[in-house]
């Protein structure tokens, strides 16, 4: 895809909070986030995500506020799909598994409304999926970005 960013965060950054409309999905390059859910003043960790790990999607599959808070633990790069790009991803699947992904989303989010202490575990013991492949991130020359090439630049982030 070559409509994805590099963004860099600096540790204790937030990338996004709870309630915030959607505005992208982020694979974390190097690096790592905690996603945390605020339960009557207290912060519940949801997951601690690293190197591969998705995070941000179910906002811009729903078109709901964002269900959690994203911070950078340390410094962390990650590729940005922005919303725009993303929608049209989900727009291109056929109807069934536009379903699928909408049921499977706010399934999630009543997981995580009903039983926030337990998601940790759960979504920690996801093994990332994303490949990394020849449909990843390109360059300013369009050759695929690999983990150690992802530009490490503060202005960059979002």
């Amino acid at each position: 895809m070559k409509d994805i960013t590099a963004v860099h965060f600096k540790a204790g950054d937030v990338i996004f909070r709870e309630g915030d409309r959607p505005g992208g999905v982020y694979l974390i390059n190097q690096g790592a986030v905690e996603i945390t859910k605020d339960k009557a003043g207290e912060k519940i960790t949801l997951a601690t995500l690293g190197w591969n790990s998705i995070f941000g999607e179910m906002a811009l599959i729903d078109k709901k506020p964002r269900s959690a808070t994203a911070t950078a633990l340390k410094d962390t790069w990650c590729y940005l799909v922005d919303e725009q790009s993303f929608q049209k991803k989900i727009d291109e699947l056929d109807p069934f598994m536009r379903g699928i992904c909408r049921v499977l989303v706010q399934i999630a989010r009543n997981m995580t409304e009903k039983y926030p202490a337990e998601m940790e575990e759960v979504v920690s013991s996801v093994p990332p999926q994303i490949a990394m492949d020849e449909s990843s991130p390109v360059d300013a020359q369009g050759r695929p970005m690999k983990r150690s090439t992802l530009p490490m630049v503060d202005d960059e982030k979002k």
